[in-house]
């Protein structure tokens, strides 16, 4: 019999296997939404700053199947195919299509400077953290 704490009925065994994926999918499911949400943004106040005004629901469809294709071509990180993408149907909804080139590669642009920073950043972290524990 296991023990337990004065009150509280024993955890069936199931749960302990069950909630790490379920804590899993819970948080690649926030961090999806969380990205979705803010790429659209960031690609539109890139648009803006470049003198376009296009609707946020068009450059939501635009970032997001930019993404979608550039993931599904199996480049890494899915470079190259994903700013093509992104002008590409920029331009055939109606951005105009120097624009549309122009903010796809400052929209990837800053978005990769930011992970390579913050990944970087992370990197350094750990060393320093190894170090010390060695």
């Amino acid at each position: 019999a296991r023990a337990t704490p004065r009150g509280r009925a024993p955890r069936p065994a199931v749960a302990g296997i069950l909630a790490p994926p379920l804590e899993m999918m819970t948080a690649l499911y926030t961090g999806a939404v969380d990205l979705f949400a803010t790429l659209p943004l960031a690609n539109a106040m890139v648009l803006r700053s470049l003198g376009v005004d296009a609707p946020l629901m068009v450059i939501t469809v635009v970032v997001v199947l930019g993404y979608l294709i550039g993931n599904l071509l199996g480049t890494w990180g899915g470079i190259g195919v994903t700013e093509a993408a992104l002008a590409a149907l920029g331009a055939h909804f109606g951005v105009p299509a120097e624009a549309a080139a122009a903010a796809a590669l400052l929209h990837r642009s800053v978005f990769y400077a930011v992970v390579l920073s913050c990944g970087g950043l992370s990197l350094w972290i750990e060393g320093r953290v190894a170090d010390d524990e060695s």
